[in-house]
């Protein structure tokens, strides 16, 4: 099997006020996987990126980048974000375009021009 690039431990983020949004989520990826979060609105599944990428932390759990602890009060906050990538949504445009569009205007790039075998390598998910 692949390596495991990513490994969430019993995640928990408990909000100020006891809203307690994420509980006990664990999953691992590996080299080379997709994974997609899925639920319904206010599931968590943002709040699980958020904490994957330090943007907040969570109350509780592990969170592992290739074998290495990256919610810890040590780690480099700046350094683990530079080793994760993370596309924010936005419901205005991702309505009304496929992937392709998406991803690249979501970091503010335009569309890329690449012949379509390389878009169909990178983006495999496109929206029909």
């Amino acid at each position: 099997m692949a390596d495991v690039v990513l490994s969430i431990r019993d995640l928990q983020k408990i909000y100020p006020g006891g809203v307690h949004a994420v509980k006990g989520v664990t999953f691992d990826v590996h080299e080379g996987e997709s994974v997609a979060i899925i639920g319904s609105s206010g599931s968590g599944k943002s709040t699980v990126l958020r904490c994957i990428n330090r943007l907040i932390e969570p109350t509780d759990g592990v969170i592992e980048l290739r074998g290495e602890q990256i919610n810890t009060p040590v780690a480099d906050v700046n350094q683990v974000r530079s080793r994760i990538g993370m596309v924010s949504g936005c419901l205005a445009v991702g309505d009304c375009c496929s992937c392709r569009c998406n991803c690249p205007h979501s970091l503010n790039m335009g569309v890329p021009e690449l012949p379509a075998e390389q878009w169909s390598r990178l983006l495999p998910l496109q929206r029909n």
